[in-house]
């Protein structure tokens, strides 16, 4: 389908505003021939940003190098921020069509949405994109383009903790663990700010906790409502200490489906409004717990500035189809009646629901969990799942998780895929 833009507010048509897929794939054309161009002249974009592209892609990577779709990720970030804007009309349309859908969803804020498959590792995408952003902005100090204070939001305290990797000081930070820069823009990382918080944080709370009589007669006496919850400004204060001098901050939201205001008019899938019961409660829930961290973030649009949101995610943005049966299938009889479903918490003292098939499993699955537990926990966990694995029985776990430390029990046999010795 051929791709048309209007030249004013609009764009081309409904089905191009809720059919993403041509324009992505359209931007990724772009992007593979940009990558393919030989000559880093031609590439338009800064000394330092040359230098970073030459590093992940051809940097002899003393452990886990950066996979393509983590390159390819930060690669069309580039590509829109540094590149598209000299490109005339070419590099114009993608950033009208960009605009145009945030002037529809979020009308205070800038995002671009970065989706990647499970497992990927988003948190190494985000630590390229702090480092792209950082190591520009302390070496360009008067551009507009780059900042070095970085929010990151997250959906819960688990993965919040689980992101201090993105810390420069942090024990196990990525830029140093894994060779995220070059070592001598190591000290240019070292001037990031960066606040990593829950969105839970950006409910305004009680400065002072006062009794409801005693309110009464404080509100009665002075004739006027006491104010005691806190202002925008001072929970901004509270959340971001480190960024509130600082202007036109970049925020990284993970799980970013969990962010938003409303359904867009015209947008496909089902409504609150559609559903009932219990479907009903969950949906209004998570409609609440997204307009508390969009409007935390537009509290911090409005106070400190925000030069660009980008909203990582593994999961579509609408989860519920249009129909019932939309995008579901079924399985013959016969398959169903093979399998059996337990509870199974990896962190209590015994397995009772694999007790009966040790050591006979031919195969675990584990994939993206243990990357949410410590080492030792880690250890531990491990230690157990080799003992209801048969000898030459297989584990596998997510892209971004590596047990190479646990010889003693498994053998690696592929990126993701553990071989029980």
């Amino acid at each position: 389908m051929e791709m048309t833009f209007d030249a004013g507010d609009d764009l081309s048509s409904v089905e191009q505003e809720y059919n993403p897929t041509p324009i992505i794939n359209e931007v990724r054309t772009y992007v593979d021939q940009w990558r393919k161009l030989p000559n880093p002249e031609q590439w338009l974009v800064t000394p330092e940003t040359e230098r970073l592209l030459k590093h992940w892609r051809n940097y002899d990577f003393q452990g886990v190098r950066p996979f393509f779709c983590q390159v390819e990720a930060v690669e069309t970030v580039i590509w829109l921020t540094e590149v598209a804007p000299k490109l005339g009309a070419r590099g114009a349309k993608f950033w009208d069509h960009i605009k145009g859908a945030n002037a529809q969803a979020n009308p205070n804020l800038m995002r671009l949405a970065l989706k990647l498959a499970t497992g990927a590792g988003k948190t190494t995408v985000m630590a390229m994109l702090i480092a792209w952003q950082t190591v520009n902005a302390v070496r360009h100090p008067n551009s507009k383009t780059f900042s070095r204070g970085f929010l990151i939001v997250a959906p819960g305290i688990t993965i919040r903790d689980r992101l201090r990797v993105l810390l420069p000081n942090d024990q196990e930070s990525y830029y140093r663990s894994r060779e995220i820069v070059p070592p001598d823009m190591l000290t240019d990382i070292d001037r990031a700010k960066i606040v990593i918080t829950n969105y839970h944080a950006f409910r305004l709370r009680e400065r002072a906790k006062v009794a409801a009589g005693t309110r009464t007669a404080l509100e009665g006496w002075r004739k006027e409502k006491l104010e005691t919850l806190e202002t925008e400004g001072q929970m901004l204060q509270r959340v971001m200490p480190d960024l509130m001098g600082m202007k036109s901050i970049v925020v990284l939201n993970d799980e970013a489906h969990h962010c938003y205001r409303e359904r867009v008019k015209g947008a496909s899938g089902e409504t609150e409004a559609d559903l009932s019961g219990d479907e009903k409660d969950e949906a209004k829930q998570a409609n609440e717990a997204a307009r508390m961290w969009i409007t935390g973030l537009e509290t911090v649009k409005k106070k400190l500035g925000v030069s660009m949101v980008y909203d990582l995610s593994a999961t579509p943005f609408f989860l519920r189809g249009s129909g019932a049966n939309d995008g579901m299938v079924r399985v013959k009889p016969e398959l169903p009646k093979l399998i059996s479903f337990a509870p199974l918490n990896l962190l209590e003292a015994s397995w009772p629901a694999l007790k009966s098939f040790a050591p006979t499993l031919d195969v675990i699955f584990c994939r993206n969990v243990m990357i949410y537990f410590d080492k030792p926990t880690q250890r531990q966990i491990l230690d157990r799942f080799a003992q209801v694995l048969r000898p030459g029985g297989l584990l596998f776990i997510g892209h971004s998780e590596n047990f190479t430390d646990h010889r003693e029990h498994f053998a690696l046999r592929g990126k993701t895929v553990y071989e029980r010795l």
